[in-house]
């Protein structure tokens, strides 16, 4: 930015024979700085063909403008061109500065965050690397621009999951700033909520306050209330206020930002509508339904009018308003209108195996459920669910272990819904039922995975050859995760051909490394895996605890199981008791109590009355599983929650 002010500056010193291209110029710098990109990028295309007749391609004039237009191109999604311009215009400072100057560090930065947009993680990190290096050894690292590049590589990492690197440099930036700016100036508020923003999204949330609230006082005193930063901060707070169940505070946050971005942005700005669905989320959390309808209905309505249907923020606003309806249980006919469009249009947008595609499948499955349409439900269910296991599968290797363990606990309440449909439907299809016992598996399977332990025996490995190509397949497996989170029409070319590559080196290391085939398939374990083996006369039981969803997840938890043998077509669902049944066999520290007989004895009687009482494991656990298993001579089984102990 300072670049493009100084730029506007060199302009007005043009000659007077120059006079409309530098009049054309400062246009473009103009439309740039008041984000109206669209007329930006042929301004700045007009004013550059002006310079170069003038004075060639060689000068700060002409490189500015391309940076003008790659940046503006960047805004716009257009990636492709973007990063086409930024690398001429890198060219050009090489040419004109050298690559051991400031300005040649500026370019590598841009370039760096438009590949960390993309998801292209180690080409941006190599970038950062570099620019780092050099502003090191021009300006040493008590330097301002060597802070900024610190900054942009930790969120680089943080995206990475790779967090023992960036909390030490978020660390190390706010150090330089402080000294250079001061503890008062927005640069250092800057940097204090980014490293928030990190411990926030790692569940820190302890740390995160402090500093959300030293950056929201910073900048109120630097730049006032009346800033669209200060609006950032307030909402960044309140949603970590959200977060943790402090609702009335996330309400006044979530207010007091949204009516500053009322106020300097209009009523009709799409920042403004994220903030009032951010409000009506929260009131949707708290059950206060008639406040939340015309906030959503709203922003729905601006969304629509500024960025068209055919966006992904527009597809936001309906799903939300499907779950509204269908959360508020009061017009379910709604409901589903608003689910099947956002279907509709997230499958167009995003692609038909996205995890918002399939979110939006599952929440539809929900309401049918709710509604005891278990037939409309049962294939929504299997489709979001089939998705959502194969997202899994692909994207596991690449977290870190803290990832996968939030991963799956964020992710657990899609193994409560399938298994509730099948406690809520008792003739549930053989299809729905085998579904829902391979998500379990799947759920099991990536919580024992030992990726880690994988990634060094490869990388120990003395083939090079293993090595180079287990470091391409993570670059790889990282650029299509990133792309896949894009709307199709935002994802850089070649997706295909990118994905064909990938499959390739993952067969080439399936058959190289012993370590990384064995790892791949334990995350792909299925029904059918277990079956093959199994003999004639043997069975598995795969036990699952679940919180029961009713009309929403619900605080009770219950025990069911999952009973087949070598031959059958689908397992057997079998509900067994609530957690509150057994927890009573135990203590806190998880020892059994009473008398052996009295825990493990098969029908218990009453002596006086002759009655059966039912309060041993036997009666809750197993006695349900006797009809499923006759003729069998052993079972191998997988325990869930208390019946670990």
């Amino acid at each position: 930015m300072k670049f493009i002010l100084a730029l506007y500056l060199l302009f007005s010193s043009l000659t007077t024979a120059a006079q409309d291209v530098a009049d054309l110029a400062k246009q473009a710098v103009d439309f740039f700085l008041n984000q109206e990109y669209e007329k930006a990028i042929p301004a700045a295309e007009k004013a550059a063909t002006g310079i170069r007749e003038l004075m060639g391609e060689s000068n700060d004039f002409y490189i500015g403008l391309v940076i003008i237009q790659a940046t503006s191109h960047e805004n716009l999604f257009q990636y492709l061109k973007a990063e086409q311009l930024y690398i001429q215009a890198g060219e050009l400072i090489k040419k004109t500065t050298g690559e051991n100057s400031i300005t040649f560090t500026a370019f590598l930065h841009n370039l760096a965050s438009l590949y960390y947009k993309t998801g292209q993680y180690q080409k941006a990190e190599n970038f950062f690397l570099r620019a780092i290096e050099i502003t090191k050894s021009i300006a040493g690292e008590n330097d301002s621009t060597y802070a900024s590049t610190l900054n942009s590589l930790a969120v680089l990492y943080e995206s990475m999951g790779q967090y023992e690197k960036a909390e030490p440099m978020f660390l190390q930036a706010i150090g330089i700033r402080k000294k250079i700016f001061g503890e008062n100036h927005p640069n250092y508020a800057t940097v204090l909520n980014n490293l928030a923003i990190y411990y926030k999204d790692i569940g820190q949330y302890e740390k995160a306050e402090p500093l959300f609230l030293r950056s929201l006082q910073i900048r109120k005193k630097a730049v006032g209330e009346n800033h669209p930063d200060y609006a950032a901060s307030l909402n960044n707070l309140a949603s970590s206020y959200e977060d943790l169940g402090q609702y009335e505070k996330a309400e006044s946050l979530y207010v007091l930002s949204g009516d500053i971005r009322k106020r300097l942005k209009g009523p009709n700005h799409p920042d403004y509508a994220a903030s009032l669905n951010n409000l009506a989320g929260l009131y949707t959390v708290r059950g206060q339904y008639e406040k939340a309808e015309p906030l959503m209905i709203r922003a729905m309505e601006i969304w629509k009018t500024v960025l068209g249907e055919d966006h992904p923020d527009y597809a936001l606003a309906l799903n939300n308003l499907g779950a509204f309806y269908r959360k508020s249980q009061t017009q379910y006919t709604k409901a589903e209108a608003y689910y099947i469009k956002a279907i509709q249009l997230r499958k167009k947008l995003l692609g038909e195996n996205h995890p918002l595609s399939a979110d939006s499948q599952t929440d539809l499955a929900l309401l049918y459920l709710q509604m005891k349409q278990y037939e409309k439900a049962e294939p929504l269910l299997v489709s979001g669910s089939t998705i959502f296991l194969q997202n899994m599968i692909s994207t596991f290797t690449i977290l870190s272990e803290k990832e996968k363990g939030n991963y799956l606990k964020t992710n657990l309440s899609t193994l409560d819904i399938n298994t509730s449909f099948l406690y809520n439907d008792p003739n549930s299809s053989d299809s729905v039922i085998r579904n829902s016992l391979n998500l379990l598996l799947g759920f099991k399977s990536l919580a024992l995975a030992d990726t880690r332990n994988m990634l060094e025996s490869v990388r120990n490995n003395k083939d090079t050859t293993i090595k180079r190509i287990l470091n391409d397949w993570l670059i790889q497996k990282n650029l299509l995760a990133s792309q896949y989170s894009l709307p199709v029409d935002k994802r850089i070319p070649g997706i295909k051909k990118i994905e064909e590559e990938t499959e390739v080196m993952e067969k080439e290391l399936t058959r190289r490394s012993a370590a990384f085939r064995n790892q791949q398939s334990a995350l792909r374990i299925s029904m059918k895996d277990i079956q093959k083996e199994l003999e004639e006369d043997e069975a598995a039981v795969e036990f699952v605890r679940f919180k029961l969803y009713s009309k929403g997840l619900t605080d009770s938890v219950l025990y069911a199981a999952y009973v087949f043998g070598r031959n059958d077509k689908a397992p057997h669902f079998v509900p067994l008791c609530e957690e509150k049944q057994l927890a009573r066999f135990f203590t806190k520290t998880g020892k059994a109590i009473g008398n052996i007989k009295s825990i493990y004895d098969g029908d218990p009687v009453n002596k006086s009355t002759g009655t059966t009482i039912g309060d041993s494991l036997y009666v809750l656990v197993f006695k349900p599983l006797l009809p499923f298993l006759k003729g069998v001579r052993k079972i191998s089984y997988s325990p869930a929650g208390l019946l670990y102990r």
